[in-house]
């Protein structure tokens, strides 16, 4: 397995920006999305990019995300399995505990096709803040709890503003 913390260049050339990208507003909320399944990760980035405040970056593996956590996204949505198109890549357990010894305040929604509480768990504990699993549903699912996210930032920073 390749140094999972080494920079790679080859992965960082092939992060792809959504068309958002170009369009920075105070209200931009910055989401990392970390799919190794092209078609899934395209859909999943169709669906946020429908709202004008999200400011979608796609990569397809963990160690493109933990290269990436410079940008200081607000929140990041990242596959469970990411290592069924690459087998050296690392999986998005691993990559979690890496985020959230790096970041901790970063919110990290782990999407996964596994129904399995043990695999809920294991998520949870080590610091996602939510565990989806991936069907009908889970793109709106995904959409409210960014939503939530969204809302307790803005409580939080008139909070800040008022009593600091």
């Amino acid at each position: 397995m390749m140094s999972f913390l080494s920079s790679n260049a080859r992965a960082a050339r092939q992060i792809q920006h959504s068309p958002t990208m170009n369009s920075k507003t105070m209200n931009t909320f910055k989401i990392l999305l970390v799919e190794d399944d092209l078609l899934f990760r395209t859909m999943l980035e169709d669906h946020l990019s429908q709202n004008p405040n999200y400011d979608v970056m796609m990569v397809s593996c963990g160690e493109e995300c933990i290269a990436n956590l410079a940008v200081e996204p607000n929140l990041i949505i990242m596959d469970y399995n990411m290592n069924s198109f690459n087998r050296d890549a690392a999986n998005g357990l691993t990559t979690l505990k890496i985020i959230k010894r790096l970041k901790p305040n970063i919110p990290v929604i782990m999407l996964s096709g596994e129904d399995d509480t043990s695999t809920l768990a294991k998520a949870l504990f080590s610091g996602a803040y939510n565990y989806i699993v991936k069907g009908d549903d889970s793109f709106d699912k995904v959409s409210t709890i960014i939503e939530e996210l969204r809302k307790d930032a803005s409580i939080e920073a008139s909070f800040r503003e008022n009593f600091e």
